[in-house]
């Protein structure tokens, strides 16, 4: 469950550009 919402801000903030492939909304 954590996991999830630390990948999710990692993925967030290294990945901005590429939010639409890690729409985990």
């Amino acid at each position: 469950m954590m996991a999830r919402t630390m990948v999710m801000a990692f993925l967030r903030r290294y990945e901005i550009e590429n939010d639409e492939r890690y729409v985990w909304d």
